[in-house]
């Protein structure tokens, strides 16, 4: 055997433990999260986005290991490049989340429908805080029953007219 090929089979079987290693990592809390709320793409563009930031998804510390983009309609999370295999993108919308409890080290808990969670730190949980404030105060304003009466310009309207107006029904905090 050269050198070489000594060289090559230590990287690859380095490659292959650390891709088993990051699988294992990602079975216990990730891949059920991902399942349950999987991001049909990455935007690019919109709302805060935040780098190598800290969390834990279900038995997992992912510490300065995730990417998020924080948006008025939820949360996406995603590993950095190195954690990423085997780890999909994930999207969280806010009304997905039950509940919030703040750590005493300033971390934020997403209690989710159906069980389960996140937990954020750092900068990223001020911006998660930040977006779901503002989502649930403008939420319970057009979830109340008087404005699904309501049209934009002040009008009472039709429930016909108000399913084909392009505004969103959601359920009150």
């Amino acid at each position: 055997m050269t050198v070489v090929s000594i060289i090559l089979a230590g990287l690859a079987g380095f490659l292959a433990f650390w891709a088993g290693v990051v699988s294992l990592v990602g079975f216990g809390g990730w891949r059920p999260l991902a399942a349950r709320y999987p991001a049909r793409r990455w935007p690019e563009g919109e709302g805060t986005h935040v780098g190598w930031q800290s969390g834990r998804v279900g038995m997992a510390n992912y510490n300065g290991a995730l990417n998020a983009v924080v948006t008025g309609e939820g949360l996406y999370l995603r590993p950095v490049a190195l954690f990423k295999y085997n780890h999909p993108p994930i999207f969280i919308p806010w009304e997905a989340v039950e509940a919030t409890k703040t750590g005493w080290l300033g971390g934020l808990r997403l209690d989710l429908d159906g069980g389960g969670g996140v937990t954020v730190s750092g900068r990223l949980a001020r911006e998660v805080r930040r977006a779901f404030d503002a989502w649930r105060t403008t939420d319970a304003v057009f979830a109340s029953p008087e404005a699904d009466l309501l049209g934009p310009d002040g009008d009472t309207i039709s429930d016909e007219a108000w399913e084909g107006s392009g505004w969103r029904r959601t359920r009150t905090r």
